[in-house]
């Protein structure tokens, strides 16, 4: 298999485990405040399981839709460009994580 086609499967798979998960907090948040379901298991769905794994897969999605973009564009082969667009989103990455986790 070869690296774009890889590449293409994760970037499908996040789009739609990123649906899954956005689905999930749309879940929790309004059966939390329409009392739906507990608040306290809506709560814990809501704040602790669901931030991080949303957030990784939300820079991977848009990580690989952004190479994609370089590609089209012919700028996928500048060096540069491709470790600005690394730095971004790792910077992207940690930044999120650490706003979660504090």
């Amino acid at each position: 298999m070869s690296k774009n086609i890889l590449l293409r499967k994760i970037n499908a798979y996040s789009a739609w485990l990123l649906f899954l998960l956005v689905f999930l907090y749309f879940i929790s948040g309004y059966g939390m405040t329409k009392n739906i379901i507990n608040k306290e298991l809506a709560a814990l769905i809501h704040e602790k399981y669901l931030p991080i794994p949303t957030i990784i897969l939300f820079v991977i999605h848009s990580g690989l839709g952004a190479r994609i973009l370089l590609k089209r564009a012919n700028l996928s082969n500048d060096k540069i460009i491709r470790y600005v667009m690394f730095l971004i989103f790792i910077t992207l990455l940690l930044t999120l994580l650490y706003f979660e986790l504090n």
